[in-house]
């Protein structure tokens, strides 16, 4: 504790001594009196010489009295005060952004936001465990984590030492993606858990109009800006690609000069190389250029560049620009071809039902695949391997192929080793529509409706073995069985479609399409993703080979996950059971709002902090108005003395 004064001008009440001083000096000390005799004056005196050493003192005394009272009202008028001592020691909790736009440099395009970051971090931990306090940094990445924790001047050289691992060249921990504040914001609470008076101070490139009670410091440039390619998209209108780029500017307006390089165009080996230039003001947002084959909105909007693609192989977009951020300059469109899926039909009363939906199916833009179906004829023996889907109808094989989906058509047979046993054939005396159950969603069965179907005969099933599962009935018969779990690829179709009606129904491509896509899932649902994006993955073959910027590993059970954490193209390779080697490419790209180098986000996420007593800073004002009062009181009783 110290005594403290709100307003030390308050002193300048001080310079009242110096008035008392002259007015005791200009004092008369006595009075001259004539009297008409001595005897009076001669008792006076004699009186008087006894009073002299009694009278000193008092007037001792009251000069005491009177210095100390005018001292104490002028530090009384100085608002006197003793500050609460706060017997916590310094401590800060530092989180470290490491989000994408982090990764911004300046003109030398060497130092970025996050090395300058770190190296304010190095400087405001000498000057606090210097002074005896602590220090603890969070790295705020897609997971946030502890690097440092609570730690004080006796490990100053390990703190250093692991903001120094943050920025090493080899093991760099700024990321590609979103960082999440908010978990790291759930991190610092464990530290004001234990010390609630610690600060919270963010190290970021964004600003916030509300920071709370946490202490922002923006590590960002007014020199730095960025042009990027947010995102793009690549459709199908009126069976050609129309390819759509969005672009933008952050920092300042820019004519953004855009590269559109399209390959294995159209079937062929051209190559379609596209430039233009886009003006682009901060007002716009965003603006987007798109190549299509419109050419009435061709010639209405400046930035729609008329093309004639109906396939390609893949296409690269890059911006040609030396701003700060170079992870956005660059993007590739894969999926212009559609992966081959071999498809054998086999049949010894041929109809067009089953090669009629599958060339439907391959003619449809939404299809996946580029369907190649082969039709083998009742003198011809059909092939059991080397095919992706194996369609027997009638006459069924004596074994079934084990490397691909199976669709058993109005089987006159059972196969070796297939699972279930034929009964006898029922006629319906009329047309009987199917059902199925009511409390399952089957996925053989999206947007199919069983009460659209019917059939007026069907085989019908003795028994099957625990892995087939009825996906439709006819009067409560199971006429549609279907394979489930691991290796399951077989469909049991107990009627003929000559006598059903669902080759003329729309929900006969449904089912084949539903069958299809669950059976022979593609390999990826799209192409291009987001860092720290978790990528499904199928596979046609036993094993799956993925290649890209941060793994290269080998996958053999499936679905499974792919986490990616930097951007890039990333390769899937394989081999279907149709034998051909498939190489299917993907890329990632850098979040669109991480491209926004200088953003403005409304409100930080705060920690929660509990609320703590604080202690009040002592006011003395009363006390040395007490003061003053007893000398007043004092001076007074003495001069009573004198004239009493």
């Amino acid at each position: 504790y110290g005594m403290s004064w709100l307003t030390p001008l308050g002193f300048l009440g001080l310079i009242g001594l110096i008035v008392w001083l002259i007015i005791y000096i200009i004092k008369p000390n006595y009075q001259k009196k004539i009297i008409s005799t001595t005897y009076v004056w001669k008792r006076s005196l004699k009186f008087r010489k006894k009073r002299i050493p009694t009278s000193m003192l008092r007037n001792i005394l009251l000069i005491i009295c009177q210095v100390l009272a005018i001292t104490v009202l002028s530090a009384a008028l100085a608002q006197p005060f003793i500050a609460a001592e706060d017997d916590s020691q310094k401590e800060q909790i530092i989180i470290l952004d490491a989000s994408a736009d982090m990764m911004t440099t300046l003109n030398d395009g060497i130092e970025t936001r996050f090395d300058r970051a770190v190296a304010l971090i190095h400087e405001v931990t000498d000057e606090i465990v210097d002074n005896g306090g602590c220090i603890t940094v969070i790295l705020a990445s897609h997971e946030p984590e502890f690097i440092v924790q609570r730690a004080g001047e006796e490990f100053k050289a390990s703190i250093h030492e692991k903001l120094n691992a943050l920025v090493d060249e080899y093991n760099y921990r700024c990321t590609y993606g979103i960082a999440d504040i908010e978990g790291a914001m759930d991190l610092a609470e464990r530290v004001l858990d234990e010390n609630p008076k610690a600060e919270v101070v963010l190290y970021s490139g964004i600003n916030y109009t509300d920071c709370g009670s946490v202490t922002v410091v923006n590590v960002a440039d007014i020199n730095e800006w960025n042009c990027a390619i947010l995102n793009a998209d690549a459709r199908v209108v009126e069976n050609y690609y129309e390819f759509s780029i969005e672009l933008a500017s952050y920092g300042r307006d820019s004519a953004i000069e855009v590269y559109f390089d399209v390959y294995g165009v159209n079937d062929a080996l051209e190559t379609r190389n596209f430039y233009e230039s886009v003006l682009y003001t901060q007002e716009m947002g965003s603006v987007t250029l798109t190549f299509g084959n419109d050419a009435e909105r061709a010639g209405e909007d400046p930035n729609y560049i008329l093309t004639d693609i109906y396939c390609y192989d893949y296409a690269c977009i890059r911006i040609s620009h030396d701003d700060s951020l170079q992870y956005d300059n660059t993007l590739y469109l894969y999926g212009g071809t559609k992966p081959e899926l071999k498809i054998q039909y086999y049949s010894t009363m041929p109809n067009p039902f089953y090669s009629g939906v599958l060339r439907a199916l391959r003619d449809t833009v939404d299809t996946k695949w580029d369907i190649n179906l082969t039709e083998v004829r009742a003198n011809q023996e059909p092939a059991l391997e080397g095919y992706d889907v194996y369609i027997f109808e009638h006459t069924m094989p004596k074994i079934l192929p084990t490397d691909g989906l199976v669709i058993l058509s109005n089987p006159d047979s059972v196969p070796s080793g297939a699972g279930f046993y034929l009964g006898n054939a029922l006629q319906t005396n009329q047309e009987a529509f199917l059902s199925a159950d009511a409390d399952e969603n089957h996925p053989l069965l999206k947007d199919v409706v069983a009460t659209n179907i019917s059939i007026t005969r069907f085989v019908t099933f003795t028994n099957y073995a625990a892995e087939y599962v009825p996906v439709l009935y006819c009067q409560g018969y199971p006429v549609m069985l279907a394979t489930e779990g691991p290796g399951a690829n077989v469909i049991v179709m107990a009627f003929s479609l000559n006598y059903s009606n669902l080759p003329i129904v729309k929900d006969f491509p449904a089912l084949m399409l539903n069958i299809l896509n669950h059976y022979i899932p593609n390999t990826v649902d799209d192409f291009l993703y987001e860092v720290n994006e978790t990528i499904d993955l199928n596979c046609r073959s036993e094993e799956l080979e993925v290649e890209g910027p941060d793994t290269d590993l080998v996958l053999d059970t499936f679905p499974n996950g792919l986490y990616v954490t930097q951007p890039g193209v990333y390769t899937l390779s394989q081999t279907p059971v149709s034998g051909e080697y498939v190489v299917e490419n993907i890329y990632v790209k850098i979040p669109a709002g991480e491209s926004d180098i200088h953003a403005v986000q409304d409100e930080l996420a705060n920690p929660f902090v509990e609320q703590v007593v604080e202690l009040q800073d002592q006011d003395m004002l009363y006390w040395f108005a007490l003061i003053l009062i007893v000398l007043l009181f004092c001076e007074w009783l003495l001069q009573l003395k004198e004239y009493f």
